[in-house]
């Protein structure tokens, strides 16, 4: 398993966080915009758990998803709504395999959270429901 904390305000903001192949990839972002504007590519890992535990620790976070059908699960946890504005989840199996926990689901739309499915594949996309974790259009193919 690999485990990278980023535990200091602005710490891991704005870098690119690679997980490693065949591994369990766990990332803590646990203080003040620690994880902002990052991007973190579990891709190639058999499984994402990502806590965003700082205020807007994960904001506009473009989180790659394992994309391995068989095997994969991606867990975002966050700690407060700041965390979940402008989340950007890419996902070979879009809802399948994401667990989400310890947020609000009463968002604001201009949070601009998105779920990209059937990455890379294809690039079906849907903007996150302001009241549940889901697509906010129904007929969206995620």
């Amino acid at each position: 398993s690999c485990s990278i904390v980023c535990m200091e305000n602005n710490s891991c903001q704005s870098l690119p966080i690679y997980c490693d192949e065949d591994t369990q990839c766990h990332i803590y972002c646990t203080a003040n915009e620690s994880c902002a504007s990052s991007v973190i590519d579990a891709s190639y890992s058999t499984s994402l758990a990502l806590h965003c535990n700082g205020y807007h620790s994960c904001r506009n976070v473009h989180i790659y998803c394992p994309s391995d059908s068989n095997a994969s699960y991606c867990h975002i946890q966050g700690s407060d709504q700041s965390t979940q504005t402008s989340l950007h989840i890419y996902s070979t199996n879009g809802w399948e395999g994401i667990g989400l926990s310890q947020y609000e689901t009463n968002m604001e739309v201009s949070n601009d959270n998105r779920m990209f499915c059937g990455y890379p594949e294809n690039n079906d996309s849907c903007i996150i429901s302001t009241e549940q974790w889901n697509c906010a259009d129904d007929t969206d193919h995620c």
